[in-house]
């Protein structure tokens, strides 16, 4: 069914030092006051980066809008210290902060930094805190480190230049210091109005009067597009629109199981929840192309054992050898430091072969303070985070890496906020990619109602990095208290089951999170790639207009993914790089796109195919009457089938390495040279081989979340009743036994 329009405000950050800006423009204004959609909890960890702003030259600035007039405290930015307390039971709170707000008099405004006790008191032209308007100003300060001289601009205007009594300092390096945008870490004295494109820069940009730039954008068009689906569940793919609202869409559920789903899982990387990456035939080290992950930390804080283990193989199928410094993200202790943004458990990760990188988006804790607070939580089992975790339990992180054994850029991506109602938390978030689109699957979990239940929301991102996660549910939980729906779970985290005609997830579900639970397997479906449209708005005529785009070299048709009513019709045109349109591919010419098609190929008058446009740059205009857009698909030659729009694992396999490692089974000389081992002159030991081996996860004593799955029974086939043979095994957490046979097996 569909869902109402989404009208949602977006925010970031453009960073970059030496005045590189290293992240892009945003089209949306934050809007951080309470109780409306968008108040982003726009918090970055800055321990490390230029954020933390010291005694070196910097540059911070940004557009402001006021609504109403400002009040004394209203917060522009503020950086946080964390404290953590000891010993046990450990007091967290917030310490010293750089900060830049409304001063108390609410004439000018306020620079703080408490690391050296500054209190700098600014001037600002009169009237421009005081007189609410539409009109956005824009504001500069600038820290010069040689001459200790703090300066601020408003409308690329001096306002006061000042000698600070003492260099500034950073805020010492926590683990856990952060950055709020448009409020206190708490959650208070918000900016009354919007806050648009903030740029911080390692250097002092600007001297005397000048004009500020119309945006921080870097230049980011033409955008190179890919073959297969481009989706319009964003906006990155919209310059220009008239007469358009989105709409997005539930999932149907249940469905039934796809008739060749067992079929298709079997030539998946991973089975059900197992996270396993490959890094593919080009991987630095072929005896370290298959990444498999597994999750455990101690009962105890004392042992500070646990977090994220790696275990590498040449081959899909093993052996999977243990990395020797594991972990490779080390669980930390709530309430320690470092905490607000570790590992906890739910670690699903994807190799990239777009950005040929990892990513890992993992469960993981509030900072101190971090609104909305939470001073109790029902669940007893975890007592010791409910007394030193204030915030809401569950946030999603997010981590990177480019060989799966050293990780990085850790940071908060997903955070409830006060648009949330109730307890709203993050579990299990699963990621794929829909053609140049990264799509997570987020539960979003409400341990506050019936017995805690769980709903489905769908997060997008085109860079892995910034993601906006959509407020309507794509899978809604069952309202009726003794229902056995009423908690999802996105299961797997590998290619997406696409069809002619749907995307299929397949689901875990259950009555609650809370034992006794009662979880089984089924599958919700979506129509092809009809996650959110773009529709045309009464009896209009719409427009959208893309942003200049650069045409694969092997494009050579154009679809659309649209449905009209009988009087509707979608029509689609080109236009060159400076907005002309391109003879051939009018509006006039287009063949119009009438009734609802999952795939309909666009011709005009005079052209069938587009491969006279391949490789160019070129603007695409939709013009739509009584109609929706979902997507539209670049074909080459020949065409694609939709299962084939993003197989980069079947890709990878296509190119295969010299030997196929995945497809027979490795002698254990052979597989000894692929992880380079050094030989072993010891004498093995040997049994006659039984019929059946049990096979059993074991671990260490006290770690807590192992996730044991059932033990596998595995029949072994011999060449003959005098057949000997021994298993060695070098990882730690199995257990291979015979269950019937004639002796014991001896493992090394």
């Amino acid at each position: 069914m569909p869902l109402e329009d989404e009208s949602r405000n977006g925010f970031d950050l453009a960073l970059g030092p030496g005045g590189r800006i290293v992240e892009g423009l945003f089209r949306r204004a934050l809007d951080p006051r309470s109780r409306r959609q968008g108040h982003a909890a726009v918090q970055r960890y800055i321990d490390s980066t230029h954020l933390n702003l010291g005694d070196h030259n910097w540059t911070w600035e940004g557009w402001l809008r006021l609504d109403e007039p400002a009040r004394s405290g209203d917060v522009i930015f503020q950086l946080c210290e964390n404290l953590s307390i000891g010993p046990y039971p450990r007091l967290r709170a917030i310490g010293d902060q750089t900060s830049l707000s409304v001063d108390s008099k609410a004439k000018g405004l306020l620079f703080r930094c408490d690391a050296v006790g500054i209190e700098q008191a600014l001037n600002v032209e009169s009237k421009v805190l005081r007189n609410p308007s539409e009109q956005w100003f824009h504001f500069a300060l600038g820290y010069d480190s040689l001459d200790q001289a703090l300066t601020l601009w408003i409308n690329g205007k001096l306002q006061q230049s000042v000698r600070l009594s003492a260099p500034l300092k950073r805020l010492r390096p926590t683990g856990e210091n952060t950055l709020s945008v448009g409020s206190t870490v708490e959650g208070k004295h918000r900016w009354p109005g919007l806050i648009d494109e903030m740029r911080v820069t390692a250097s002092r940009l600007y001297e005397g009067n000048f004009t500020p730039p119309e945006n921080f954008a870097a230049v980011t068009e033409p955008i190179e597009l890919s073959i297969g689906p481009q989706l319009f569940v964003d906006d990155h793919l919209i310059a220009e629109s008239e007469n358009v609202r989105r709409t997005f869409y539930q999932a149907d559920y249940p469905v039934e199981k796809p008739a060749d789903w067992d079929d298709y899982v079997d030539q998946l990387p991973n089975r059900g929840d197992v996270h396993m990456a490959d890094l593919g035939p080009s991987a630095a080290d072929p005896a370290k192309r298959f990444l498999k992950y597994s999750y455990a930390h101690s009962y105890s804080e004392s042992e500070q054992l646990g977090g994220i283990y790696c275990y590498y193989s040449p081959s899909r199928n093993g052996p999977w050898i243990a990395y020797d410094k594991n972990p490779v993200l080390r669980y930390v202790w709530a309430g320690m430091p470092r905490a607000y943004h570790s590992v906890s458990d739910h670690w699903p990760v994807i190799y990239d072969d777009r950005t040929q990188q990892l990513a890992l988006i993992y469960k993981t804790y509030p900072l101190a303070g971090q609104n909305p607070v939470l001073d109790w939580y029902r669940d007893e089992r975890f007592n010791y985070q409910n007394r030193v975790i204030s915030g809401f339990r569950r946030n999603q992180g997010i981590a990177f890496s480019k060989d799966g054994l050293h990780w990085s850029g850790q940071q908060h991506v997903l955070v409830p906020d006060d648009w949330d109602e109730g307890e709203t938390q993050f579990q299990t978030p699963k990621i794929y990619r829909r053609g140049d689109l990264y799509l997570a699957f987020v539960q979003l979990l409400r341990d506050d109602v019936d017995r805690s239940v769980a709903s489905v929301a769908l997060a997008t991102s085109r860079d892995l990095y910034h993601w906006t996660r959509h407020r309507k549910p794509l899978l809604r939980h069952a309202d009726e208290a003794d229902r056995g729906d009423k908690w999802f779970h996105v299961a797997g985290n590998t290619e997406l089951y696409v069809d002619e005609k749907r995307i299929v997830l397949p689901m875990r579900v259950g009555g609650s999170h809370k034992p006794p639970r009662a979880f089984y397997h089924g599958f919700c479906s979506v129509p092809l790639d009809r996650f959110a449209s773009l529709d045309s708005t009464r009896d209009t005529t719409a427009r959208i207009q893309t942003p200049l785009v650069r045409l694969p070299e092997d494009a050579m048709e154009l679809r659309l993914n649209a449905e009209t009513d009988v009087q509707g019709e979608v029509r689609v045109q080109f236009l060159d790089e400076h907005g002309e349109t391109i003879a051939g591919f009018s509006l006039e010419d287009c063949e119009p796109v009438q009734g609802d098609h999952l795939s309909r190929r666009i011709t005009w008058a005079d052209q069938s195919n587009i491969d006279s446009l391949a490789g160019r740059n070129v603007r695409i205009e939709f013009l739509m009457k009584r109609a929706r857009l979902f997507a539209f698909y670049l074909e080459p030659k020949g065409g694609l089938k939709p299962k084939d729009y993003h197989l980069a694992a079947k890709a990878q396999n296509a190119e295969g390495l010299s030997t196929d490692f995945s497809t027979r089974d490795l002698s254990t000389t052979e597989v000894r040279q692929l992880l380079d081992m050094p030989p072993d002159d010891a004498q093995e030991g040997s049994a006659r081989s039984p019929s059946v081996v049990r096979i059993e996860h074991t671990y260490p004593k006290n770690l807590a979340y192992p996730g044991d799955p059932d033990p596998i029974r595995m029949s072994l086939e011999g060449q003959g009743p005098e057949v000997t043979w021994a298993i060695k095994e070098s990882i730690p957490w199995l257990d291979v036994e015979p269950t019937e046979g004639h002796g014991p097996v001896e493992a090394t």
